[in-house]
C-alpha cells in the first residue's frame, strides 16, 4: 500500500489557486472637456476594444458613471479595480477615487488618465495640486511600445519585445529618471518604454505604495480599439492590480461619528481624524470601506456581509433596533466589531448610550459614571491582544472611560489603576474590541509609544477568528512584515 493512502494518513492533492472573478469598474465619462484640473490632451468616452478584452477572460466588467460614483458605489467591497480609460474624472467625484484608491483599491490609468494621478498625488507622491504636464510628464509620438522589465503585468513578455500599434500615437510618457528619483521611486517598476532614441520616457509603470494607497499601473493604448500586442499587458495589469486582501474593513460613517477619516468627510464634526489609521491598515494588506447613509438602510445584513471588521466611533445619529440586531447577528455568524467610544460621564453620555446598545448584547459597556484623566501608558493583560509587551503601554491623554464587562466571554485588555480602559469579547465565530476612548488613534495620536502597533495588532486579532496558518517573518526588506513575500502568497490562497 501507497504510504500516501495509509490508514490515518490522508492523500497529498496538488495546491491550486483559488477560483476568482475579478471585478473591474470602468470610468465611464460622455463629458470630453478638459476638467479644471486637467491639462491638454485628446480624451475618449468609447473603450470598447478594453472591455471586450477584459471580458473575454472572464473579468467582470462594469461601466460606472459620475452618477453611479457620487453615490458611493465605487468601493473595495464592490470593485477590485478601477480603470481610468484616458479620460479624466470630472471634479466633483475626485475625493471619491482618491477614497477608493486609499481605501486599497488598485487603479489602471490609461494615457491620458496620468493627469489625474499626478494632480492628486498619487504618482508620483507629492505632486498634488499640479497636472505634471512638461514636468514629470509629456506625451511622445511613436509607433512602438518596448517591453523595458518583466514584472507580473508583462509576465507573458521578454525584455525588448516590440508592441507594435496599428499606426503612430502621442501617449503620455513620465520622465522616468524624475520618477525614480522620487522617494517612492523604489516601489515603481518601469513596464514599457516609447520606441525612440531617448530612454528617458517610461510609458507603462506599475507601483506598489509602501505607506497609502492601493496599486496602480499607468499604460499607453488605444482603449477603442485595443492592438493585439497591448492585450497581454492589459489583461496582466488587472489581475496584478486587484487586491487580495487579509481582511476587509468597513467605517461607519452613516451615524455620524464623532471623529472620521478624510477632510472631505462632512457628515462628522471632525473630519480628517482617521487617516493614519486607514493608510497604515491598507498598507498591511487590508482593504478599508466607508459606510455612506443609504436609503435601503445603513447597516444592514447586506451591507455588512462583504465585511471582516466594522469599525463604530462615537455617534451623533442613534442606531436603530434593526441595525443593532444586524450587527449582533453577523458578529454571531464571524463578523469583528471594533468600537470607539468615549467617558459616559460627561457631554459624551447620549451618544456613548446610543454606542452601549449595540455592544451591551457581548457583555460590554462603557460605565456611565467614572472616567480617568491626565497622560496616561495603560498596562496590558498578557494576552495575544498586547503581543504580551505589557510594559510597552498604550498611550491617553486627556481623559478617557472606564468599560464593564458583564459575561464570560468578556474580558480586560488595556487598563489603569481606575479600571479597564480598553476590553474584548469572543461571542459567537465573531470578536468584538471597545475602547472607552476614540483619540488613541486618532492623527495626532496614533504616532505616540505603541498606539500604531497595538492598532493594527487589534485589527490583526479581530480578522483572524478563523486563521489555520501561523506564519514568523523576519524578512527585512519589505516595507512591513504583514506585505512579505510569503504572507501575501497565503494571502491569495485564501489561507
Amino acid at each position: 500500500m501507497d504510504s500516501a493512502t495509509e490508514i490515518g494518513v490522508s492523500p497529498l492533492s496538488p495546491a491550486e489557486l483559488p477560483t476568482r472573478t475579478l471585478r473591474v469598474a470602468i470610468y465611464y465619462e460622455p463629458n470630453g472637456t478638459v476638467p479644471d484640473y486637467g491639462a491638454t490632451g485628446q480624451f475618449y468616452s468609447n473603450f470598447s476594444g478594453l472591455r471586450d478584452v477584459l471580458e473575454d477572460v472572464s473579468y467582470e466588467v462594469t461601466n460606472v458613471s459620475q452618477f453611479d460614483i457620487l453615490n458611493h458605489q465605487l468601493t473595495t467591497a464592490a470593485y477590485d479595480v478601477l480603470v481610468i480609460p484616458d479620460v479624466l474624472p470630472r471634479e466633483n467625484i475626485t475625493d471619491m477615487i482618491l477614497e477608493y484608491w486609499l481605501g486599497g483599491g488598485g487603479i489602471l490609468s490609461v494615457d491620458s488618465g496620468i493627469v489625474f494621478l499626478n494632480y492628486f498625488g498619487i504618482m508620483p507622491t507629492g505632486s498634488a495640486g499640479t497636472s505634471g504636464y512638461g514636468d514629470t510628464w509629456d506625451y511622445v509620438w511613436t509607433g512602438q511600445q518596448i517591453i523595458d522589465s518583466i514584472a507580473p503585468p508583462t509576465r507573458k513578455y521578454n525584455i525588448n519585445d516590440s508592441l507594435e500599434q496599428s499606426r503612430d500615437y502621442d501617449y503620455a510618457a513620465f520622465d522616468w529618471n524624475h520618477l525614480s528619483s522620487t522617494p517612492d521611486g523604489d516601489y515603481m517598476v518601469r513596464l514599457t518604454r516609447p520606441n525612440i532614441t531617448s530612454t528617458t520616457y517610461a510609458t507603462g509603470i506599475a507601483y506598489d505604495p509602501p505607506s497609502a494607497g492601493g496599486k496602480v499601473v499607468q499604460l499607453p493604448g488605444n482603449v477603442t480599439s485595443l492592438d493585439p500586442d497591448f492585450e497581454n499587458l492589459f489583461v496582466d495589469a488587472v489581475d496584478w492590480l486587484a487586491p487580495r486582501p487579509k481582511g476587509r474593513v468597513a467605517y461607519d460613517l452613516s451615524h455620524q461619528p464623532r471623529l472620521a477619516v478624510d477632510s472631505w468627510d462632512t457628515l462628522s464634526a471632525y473630519p480628517e481624524q482617521y487617516s493614519k489609521l486607514r493608510n497604515l491598515t491598507v498598507a498591511r494588506d487590508f482593504t478599508f470601506d466607508k459606510l455612506y447613509p443609504s436609503g435601503e438602510g445603513n447597516l444592514t445584513a447586506e451591507r455588512l456581509a462583504p465585511y471582516d471588521v466594522l469599525i463604530l466611533v462615537t455617534p451623533d445619529y442613534n442606531y436603530t433596533q434593526p441595525e443593532v440586531n444586524a450587527i449582533q447577528d453577523w458578529v454571531l455568524q464571524g463578523g469583528s466589531l471594533f468600537v470607539l467610544g468615549e467617558p459616559g460621564n460627561g457631554v459624551f453620555a447620549k451618544t456613548t448610550e446610543q454606542l452601549n446598545g449595540v455592544v451591551a448584547p457581548f457583555g460590554l459597556k462603557v460605565n456611565m459614571t467614572v472616567a480617568g484623566s491626565g497622560n496616561v501608558n495603560l498596562l496590558g493583560e498578557n494576552i495575544s491582544l498586547t503581543e504580551s509587551f505589557t510594559l510597552k503601554g498604550l498611550y491617553m491623554q486627556p481623559f478617557w472611560g472606564y468599560v464593564n464587562t458583564t459575561s464570560p466571554s468578556a474580558f480586560g485588555v488595556w487598563y489603569d489603576s481606575g479600571g479597564i480602559a480598553i476590553a474584548a469579547a469572543e461571542p459567537g465565530q465573531g470578536r468584538v474590541v471597545l475602547s472607552a476612548d476614540m483619540n488613541w488613534l486618532a492623527n495626532n495620536r496614533i504616532g505616540v509609544d505603541e498606539n500604531e502597533r497595538y492598532s493594527v495588532n487589534i485589527l490583526n486579532w479581530l480578522t483572524s477568528t478563523n486563521a489555520d496558518v501561523l506564519l514568523y517573518v523576519d524578512d527585512p526588506y519589505p516595507p512591513n512584515f504583514y506585505v512579505t513575500a510569503v504572507a501575501q502568497a497565503l494571502n491569495t490562497l485564501e489561507l
